[in-house]
């Protein structure tokens, strides 16, 4: 019982030390990683030094309570400490920040220093303790068993526990606090059990006894290792590295079927930690059902190298045949994390006590058996879970690393030692022959293909619902990444791509998300009088970069991003080298965590903009709390602006409010505007002084690369970028005023929440922030609007929220239906806007280009209706007509292609030919609500 508890504080204490010393380090992949082997590193040591010391500890549940009472103390130490050594280390880190060569050693440095104490008296507490439950139960795997199983228990609580409840309600210092206090309470309960045995005659004679004398103990160093021993230490290591590589694997496969929030995560690890810790209580059963049990180690190791392979091979069995699903709900997730990684891990589990048994029948004292096995176990997992991720996995692949995976198992079954006598066992002979068949025929079929032809093709189906498709995938050191390419119509030229990873859709050159992507750089570039330096956090497709390098009067642009994958995959969005932004001499990439690369840099920027992943990707909150935008708004050079991406359509209406919270409490200007439907963008400034002039101002759309840019993006008049507003200071004061911010120690204040139900009611009341005629009435009266925006156009804007409504809406005509229809007809007959009405026409700017090149070159059917949409939105109404007139020859049955043609006709003021055309063509019930509408509209041509 106390060993469980024990167990509960320490996976809540390792939960939270990773967390905040990606605060300290970086929350990069290498820093991650780093910070982890420093923690394994950490037990490692207190492993050896119980094996090679314990057997000098007289009163070893005395030395286990102490033990406790060390990892409370400097594991809440750290977790009080290690939020503030980001600054403390920032010099340190500064002349290394784009050295990782040097960097990365000195993370690990800094890192193993810090977790040295706590992590090494963790490492220490499970040898001590077999030794003072040997004393009664001269047992070892037994003992070993129990304690290793009830500790991994205790860690599946606190994996749980942590995430669902304890970090939420008590933060993360209460949480620390909660484990400390639990670490404390497993130090009186061992405390309570030592007086216990010492007053009761039987265990003072039982401990008497079972102890030897200090003096007597054999000197540390002086027990040779037999041949025998270190096969079971080196069968220890090899299973410790094999099972941590293919948590690895596991979780980067379970990647594709589920959102990867924390909670998330803490489930597949609590997945794992549940199958390792009854394995241990299944070989403390067993080894006392039959003491012999360890020589069918190498049996089961074989066991679990067929399980590797067949529980991939059937994993999708029971799913859509064409489809990978996006897991919903917590039976699902829980179900699909049990199928594939419960069975090895239950196996690992026995594997492990097992080879305790066998190494303490070669060592034959039982600290050093249990010591140097769990060292052993714990260099091999540090090893195995750095070489998958960043050798196996980017390098074989998920599939061909299952594949390598379960052949090492083979080897840990040839490693073993084969104990005395078993040959003589016609059941040890019987298991081991089957498993050695199964495996090699296992192996043998392994299915190579699967991944390609199954999961991958299936998920790139998942993502190309818009008929999107697959164009490039690589298996990165931290996600799966996968291009997608959506052609304009059968033409093969490339209209948009599509970025995900894992099975989040992340971003896209659409013409609706470079909208607001773009906005990022267009809105502070407008108002600063003279942006010389850019800051971009997190890269994405490249739309805000892009952004960056077409604005020529910039002078040094820092891309901060930490996937290397993404950056190099560059290329297929910019084909045309002279326009990938990562090729601008100004540029310069830093492949690191934003937030530590703003704790480390002393540079000074005018813009800072961040596009980072969705806020409920695990690990990202800390991008989205009050204390990042504090970082953000210290960087900002005197007047500097702050522009940051808010996709509200994955957050609930409280979780948003909290980040706008945090936002304004360190903004004192802040505001809220609309990029494109549910994507917003906060806007804070380091004291920005305006008005600048109404030219410059305006500059960016007399530029001969922005400007087309900005008209591509519909914002294609300077006054219609202010129209963008949704919430000035004094509304976000007001809106945000009965919630609590979203900060460091409280990061479940955003909630792991993601079921499409609930998110599709919160989004009702984000849309009614959207609502045109109060956000009208917030730019009237804004203080931000006063300082920044030149008076003209602040009048000249009030027009154009008319214009955002029909934008907000997405409207789109698509006849035969009306719908959209009186909105076209608005846009068309009262404003000079041409993006917007092709938008409405289902076309865009980049279509049109792509449209006249390919007449251009070679006229093509379905081209030339692409024209008459072009002449539409032109307002070149003949030419229009004529154009739809040819299409017409070639899609004669086409309603649509008919109703245009009227259209144009109609707003040419063409009427005679309009009634010819609807006699001849608009008849019918396909057609009858276009001709209401048409009559309504154009009454005279109808009169007769």
């Amino acid at each position: 019982a106390v060993f469980f508890i024990s167990g509960t504080a320490a996976l809540i204490f390792e939960t939270l030390w990773l967390r905040q010393a990606g605060l300290a380090v970086g929350n990069g992949v290498w820093a991650t990683a780093l910070v982890l082997a420093s923690f394994m590193g950490g037990l490692a040591l207190g492993n050896a030094l119980a094996g090679r010391y314990g057997e000098r500890v007289a009163r070893p549940i005395i030395a286990y309570a102490v033990l406790e009472v060390l990892i409370a103390a400097s594991g809440f130490a750290l977790v009080l400490a290690l939020p503030h050594l980001g600054d403390v280390l920032a010099p340190l880190f500064r002349p290394l920040l784009d050295r990782p060569l040097l960097l990365n050693p000195l993370r690990l440095t800094i890192a193993f220093a810090l977790l040295l104490l706590p992590a090494t008296a963790m490492g220490a507490t499970l040898p001590i303790l077999v030794k003072a439950l040997f004393a009664h139960d001269p047992h070892f795997g037994r003992v070993l068993g129990r304690l290793y199983g009830w500790n991994t228990l205790g860690a599946v609580a606190g994996a749980l526990a942590g995430e669902a409840f304890l970090i939420g309600r008590l933060g993360i210092l209460g949480t620390g606090l909660t484990a400390a206090s639990l670490d404390l309470i497993a130090a009186v309960g061992a405390m309570a059990v030592s007086m216990h045995l010492v007053a009761g005659k039987r265990a003072d004679a039982s401990e008497t006894a079972a102890l030897k004398d200090p003096s007597e103990a054999a000197a540390p160093g002086a027990l040779k290792l037999s041949l025998a021993a270190k096969r079971v230490l080196a069968a220890a290591f090899l299973s410790g590295s094999l099972l941590l590589a293919l948590e690895v694997v596991w979780f980067r496969f379970l990647g594709m079927f589920v959102n990867g929030t924390s909670a998330v995560q803490a489930v597949m690890l609590a997945v794992v930690l549940l199958g390792i810790g009854l394995g241990g209580l299944v070989a403390s059963l067993w080894l006392r059902l039959d003491p012999e049990a360890p020589r069918f180690v190498a049996a089961l190791a074989l066991l679990m190298g067929i399980l590797t392979v067949s529980v991939y091979a059937g994993f999708h069995s029971g799913e859509p045949a064409t489809l990978v699903p996006l897991w919903i709900g917590w039976p699902r997730i829980f179900g699909g994390a049990l199928r594939l990684m419960f069975p090895v891990s239950l196996l690992s589990g026995i594997l492990f006590t097992l080879l305790g048994e066998a190494a303490n029948r070669e060592i034959q004292v039982e600290t050093r058996a249990a010591g140097w096995l769990t060292m052993a176990n714990t260099i091999g997992a540090m090893l195995g879970s750095l070489l998958a991720g960043f050798v196996m996995v980017p390098g074989l692949g998920m599939e061909r690393s299952f594949f390598v995976l379960a052949l090492g198992y083979g080897a840990v079954a040839v490693v073993v030692p084969l104990p005395a006598r078993a040959h003589r066992s016609r059941l040890w002979r019987v298991a081991l022959g089957a498993a050695v068949a199964l495996f090699v025929l296992h192996q043998a079929l392994f299915p190579f293909g699967l991944m390609d032809r199954r999961y991958f093709a299936a998920l790139a189906l998942r993502f190309g619902a818009d008929g999107s498709k697959p164009i490039a995938l690589r298996e990165g050191v931290s996600q799966t990444i996968l291009y997608l390419r959506r052609d304009f119509d059968d033409f093969g030229v490339p209209n948009y791509y599509r970025l995900c990873t894992d099975s989040f859709w992340m971003s896209g050159t659409s013409v609706r998300g470079r909208r607001y992507m773009k906005m990022f750089v267009y809105w502070p570039i407008a108002v600063h009088p003279a942006p010389r330096r850019a800051l971009l956090i997190s890269y994405g497709v490249g739309m805000t970069a892009s952004a960056l390098t077409d604005t020529r009067e910039l002078e040094r642009i820092d891309v901060v991003d930490t996937s290397r994958e993404i950056l190099e995959m560059s290329g297929i969005v910019f084909a045309d080298p002279t326009r990938n932004p990562l090729l601008d001499p100004r540029v310069h990439v830093h492949v690191e965590d934003g937030r530590h690369f703003l704790q480390v840099t002393d540079q000074r920027y005018d813009l800072i903009t961040g596009e980072p992943p969705p806020p409920k990707v695990a690990g990202v909150v800390s991008l989205y709390s009050r204390e990042y935008f504090q970082l953000i708004r210290d960087r900002l050079a005197e007047g500097g602006i702050a522009t940051y991406w808010l996709p509200v359509h994955g957050l609930g209406s409280d979780e948003s409010r909290s980040i706008l919270r945090g936002f304004c409490d360190v903004f004192d200007d802040c505001s809220l505007w609309v990029g494109q439907g549910l994507e917003w963008m906060m806007v804070g400034t380091r004291d920005a002084r305006g008005p600048v002039s109404e030219e410059r101002f305006a500059h960016q759309w007399q530029d001969p690369v922005a400007g087309p840019e900005l008209r591509a993006v519909a914002i294609e008049r300077p006054e219609q970028l202010g129209a963008q507003l949704l919430a000035g200071t004094e509304e976000l004061r007001e809106l945000t005023r009965d919630v609590e911010p979203l900060v460091d120690n409280y990061p479940q204040r955003l909630s792991t929440r993601i079921e499409p139900s609930w998110l599709k009611k919160e989004a009702l009341t984000h849309h009614a922030l959207m609502d045109v005629e109060a956000n009208r009435r917030a730019f009237e009266g804004s203080a931000l609007v006063r300082r920044l925006w030149p008076p003209a156009l602040r009048e000249q804007t009030l027009a154009h929220f008319e214009t955002r409504r029909i934008l907000d809406a997405e409207t789109a005509w698509a006849p035969p239906s009306t719908e959209g229809l009186d909105e076209l007809a608005q846009l068309l007959t009262d404003t000079p806007l041409e993006t917007l009405p092709l938008w409405m026409l289902r076309s865009s700017v980049r279509r049109q280009r792509i449209a006249r090149a390919l007449a251009t070159r070679a006229p093509a059917p379905g081209l030339v209706y692409w024209e008459g949409i072009g002449a539409l939105a032109r307002r070149a109404y003949d030419e229009a007509a004529a154009a739809f007139e040819r299409a017409q020859a070639e899609r004669p049955n086409d309603p649509e292609v008919a109703q245009l043609r009227a259209l144009a006709l109609g707003l040419g003021g063409r009427m005679t030919e309009l009634a010819a055309l609807a006699d001849d063509h608009l008849q019918g019930e396909v057609h009858q609500p276009f001709r209401d509408w048409i009559e309504a509209r154009f009454t005279p041509a109808f009169a007769d």
